[in-house]
């Protein structure tokens, strides 16, 4: 009775998502599927990844010059995905190439000698998470004449700009705030932000509930390299 093994195991990790579970599926192309058919190997998707299951006898230093490589594509799962992925750099083992069709991400091609050479039957594909600057529009319901205010991070996590006054068309007034800073995209965002009223007599907390940007919520004011939220107070 033939036995199989787990020949190599890929993991997909992504900094961005709560838990580092990637939501992207790998396909294997035409030439390393037809290369999976000649040596009976068995590609499976998993939860954070792929694995390739082989004959107990196989042994990946046994392929040809033809198999130096083994390349999958690279498709989201997740509409967010784009929003939130900066890059992913590659070692001897593997790397990531553009791919020509737009479902595709990325093409991850595998080096069959470096894995062979390494003696490994692991790989791990860490692709980090887009930063992008961070903005709160503020909009009062009425607008009293001479309002001053300020917005903080609850644990000082990070500095913000002071209060800027902006208009957009249908809304006269703004007053936006942006952190001085990028921020790394993440799924599960503690930041907390609080808005204040400045009195000559102290400050007063209007809301420690601001919410947080959304990946895919550009900015209307500044460039894609900012997204915004809304706050009506």
């Amino acid at each position: 009775m033939q036995t199989y093994k787990t020949g190599l195991d890929i993991h997909l990790k992504h900094e961005y998502y709560a838990g580092g579970i990637c939501p992207v599926s790998l396909t294997p192309d035409a030439r390393t599927a037809r290369c999976f058919s000649r040596f009976d190997i068995l590609f499976r998707n998993h939860a954070d990844g792929a694995c390739l299951i082989v004959k107990e006898d196989f042994h990946i230093r046994d392929l040809t010059d033809e198999e130096a490589c083994f390349r999958f594509e690279l498709r989201p799962r997740d509409a967010q995905f784009y929003h939130v992925t900066q890059t992913a750099a590659g070692d001897e083992t593997f790397s990531l190439n553009d791919s020509s069709s737009p479902l595709v991400w990325k093409e991850l091609e595998i080096s069959t000698a470096g894995i062979a050479a390494g003696k490994q039957n692991e790989i791990t594909v860490n692709i980090r998470s887009a930063e992008k600057y961070y903005e709160y529009l503020c909009i009062p319901r009425y607008n009293p004449a001479g309002i001053r205010l300020k917005m903080t991070e609850e644990k000082n996590r990070t500095a913000l700009t002071g209060a800027e006054q902006v208009s957009l068309p249908d809304i006269p007034v703004i007053y936006r705030f942006a952190t001085l800073e990028k921020i790394k995209l993440r799924q599960n965002n503690n930041l907390r932000m609080q808005l204040w009223e400045v009195r000559e007599s102290g400050e007063r907390e209007i809301s420690k509930t601001i919410p947080n940007p959304q990946p895919d919520q550009f900015s209307p004011i500044r460039t894609q390299e900012t997204v915004a939220s809304f706050f009506y107070f």
